[in-house]
């Protein structure tokens, strides 16, 4: 018989085996990539169940006809609607908009201030099978109608505080145009200016209408319009397939590790609703019958206090709103909440860990995505050492991947850069800058611009990694670290992002170049300490630079691109005002040179500077300066 292994012998090869383990469960990251693994296994599953559920031509209403009748819908302002309730508002209204013309496939032109009219709205349009498109309440004038006209609608409903925006035509055909107030967003007032004619919808309206013909579901692929900058030019609008609605009504494989702690849910978000990441918060809420908060508008002072009114246990975030939270005034209420999970994503390793510190949230759930992008990145389950990622994949994650990847991008072409050997496309490096792209299996049900073959053309690559091969751009550089972390780098080319939001050099440029007396003009960002994205930069040179012709400029230059229509964010906030701009061989600005160049006023000679300043162009001295070092001025 064998003799047996002393005791201590076994005990101190299971220690060493147990170390090794660890270790290399550390190093590689194994049980990282089985866990989500296995979340995504399970999500795959779920995802086939909702199919079941929903059927064929599933539809936003369909969740208002499957969800928990008692249970709360909308929480806004200390009101609370539950299911039972909206759906009866949501009837009323599509009996309504049937009346007045609204039929299955149509685009409906929404452009709406937070509230539980929007979200009525929405769902109103779905069950009649036609299609709202989210226009973006800060754009105005020639942007604006630019929008409607890519969604090709002929209606736009607004609420009553923006309705006098909406043009009255479009070309020269009319817009049938709509002020909806069902008394969440005010009082009952509306007030008509001159020249614009539009009907008003308030409760009283929606009574005594002829019953809605049926057969109305929605002929198309698609069932919202997310308006984007995209990469280039003008705002694009993307189509978000039905088919995305499986997924939204799908519980978190996440969550449902621990219900006890999670559920039920209750959603707060201070995004616009037309902006991505609220919009599908607040479809995925209406998917699993939780309440989504909604709050009017973003108010760094009243956010605790109403995250704490509302109840939610869960929030959405964009990273430049956690910066401008803990800019705030600590209030009594900022760890009275009960919200224990910030799902988002744009957030930066700084502000991370001192929003969580501060607002006790205990969980942060990264996401990298955008509206019309299958490339994705999830930062779930990686505790302080996650801190500013977008996304994990240790060695098992590695090798399995094949749909979303980093390639190797040329400074110098602008573009992926290519084997000369094979003429395939290269991944990037550990810790090299790579553009994220994602593959596309199949073209039914993807997120094309609306109406724009060309645009959409754009974001593809093909014969990456072989021949007939198709792939989805991002637009994005993105860098994979040692430990197989992975972290947002840039922008590429002519966009750059600033308070969550892609701004256009080119449209900016061509607004700014309007105004007289110009020669010249260059629009890029600039990356400062202590801002989250790129501040919007321009160099501008005059015809006949003086003084007085700088201060002339400056003078119309913030009121001219707001009455063009641009959003505020898109506002230059830096500007210089220089005798020359570089260009190189092929007479393409020299950005790179620009952005060399120092803003600190002791180390400029020729060229002259300013800031905006509540709105006014200001000459930028050392005190101003050192507030915006100090990430003190508010840009």
């Amino acid at each position: 018989m064998p003799r047996l292994p002393e005791l201590p012998t076994t005990v101190a090869a299971a220690a060493t085996l147990f170390t090794v383990g660890a270790y290399l469960n550390a190093k590689l990251g194994i049980g990282y990539d089985l866990r989500r693994l296995r979340h995504q296994k399970e999500a795959t599953a779920r995802i086939a169940e909702s199919y079941q559920k929903f059927g064929s031509d599933i539809s936003l209403y369909q969740y208002l006809e499957f969800a928990d009748q008692d249970a709360d819908a909308i929480w806004f302002e200390g009101k609370t609607i539950n299911y039972r309730d909206l759906k009866a508002k949501v009837d009323a209204l599509a009996q309504y908009l049937s009346y007045h013309g609204v039929r299955a496939g149509q685009v409906v032109g929404i452009l709406a201030t937070n509230s539980p009219e929007m979200g009525i709205l929405m769902c109103a349009i779905s069950k009649l099978g036609a299609i709202s498109g989210m226009l973006n309440t800060a754009l105005k004038s020639d942007t604006l109608s630019h929008c409607i006209k890519v969604a090709n609608t002929n209606i736009v409903v607004a609420t009553p505080d923006l309705v006098a925006n909406v043009p009255s035509t479009i070309g020269s055909e009319p817009l049938k145009i709509f002020s909806l107030n069902l008394g969440y967003v005010g009082p009952f007032l509306t007030e008509r200016t001159p020249g614009i004619s539009f009907t008003i919808i308030e409760p009283n309206n929606l009574t005594n209408l002829p019953p809605i013909a049926s057969g109305t579901g929605n002929p198309t692929d698609f069932y919202l319009l997310v308006f984007t900058s995209g990469t280039t030019g003008k705002p694009k609008a993307v189509q978000l397939p039905k088919a995305y609605l499986y997924g939204l009504a799908m519980k978190s494989p996440l969550d449902l590790e621990n219900p006890k702690k999670y559920f039920p849910i209750r959603t707060y978000s201070c995004l616009p609703l037309f902006h991505a990441t609220a919009l599908l918060g607040f479809v995925s809420a209406m998917g699993n019958s939780s309440c989504f908060c909604i709050s009017r508008k973003f108010s760094a002072s009243n956010f605790s206090r109403e995250l704490f009114e509302s109840k939610a246990n869960r929030m959405l975030y964009v990273g430049e709103v956690c910066r401008y939270l803990l800019a705030a005034p600590k209030s009594e209420f900022d760890r009275k909440h009960n919200c224990i999970v910030a799902v988002g994503n744009g957030l930066q390793k700084d502000v991370w860990i001192r929003f969580q510190e501060r607002f006790g949230i205990q969980e942060i759930r990264e996401i990298y995505r955008s509206s019309e992008g299958l490339y994705k990145f999830d930062n779930f389950y990686g505790g302080a050492q996650a801190a500013g990622k977008v996304g994990y994949a240790g060695l098992i994650g590695r090798i399995l991947e094949d749909d979303t990847f980093l390639l190797k991008f040329s400074q110098d072409s602008q573009d992926l850069y290519r084997d000369p050997r094979t003429g395939f496309c290269v991944l990037a490096k550990d810790g090299e800058p790579g553009e994220a792209v994602a593959r596309i299996r199949t073209m039914q049900g993807y997120p094309a611009y609306h109406g724009d073959k060309e645009a959409t053309e754009k974001k593809f690559a093909r014969d990456v990694f072989k021949k007939g091969d198709l792939f989805q751009r991002s637009g994005d550089l993105l860098v994979r670290d040692e430990d197989g972390w992975v972290r947002f780098y840039e922008r590429i080319g002519e966009t750059f992002r600033w308070k969550g939001e892609n701004v256009s050099t080119g449209e900016v440029k061509g607004f700014m170049l309007e105004l007289p007396n110009v020669n010249d003009v260059v629009v890029y960002g600039t990356k400062l300490e202590g801002y989250d994205g790129q501040v919007g930069t321009a160099s501008i040179v005059l015809q006949e630079p003086n003084a007085a012709a700088e201060a002339s400029y400056l003078e119309e230059l913030y009121l001219h691109l707001r009455s063009r229509g641009l959003p505020e964010y898109a506002i230059p906030r830096l500007i210089r005002f220089t005798k020359q701009i570089d260009t190189g061989a092929t007479f393409k600005h020299a950005k790179e040179v620009l952005k060399l160049r120092p803003w600190a006023p002791d180390q400029v000679i020729d060229d002259h500077l300013y800031w905006l300043d509540n709105g006014v162009y200001k000459p930028l001295d050392m005190e101003s300066w050192s507030g915006i070092q100090r990430a003190r001025a508010k840009l």
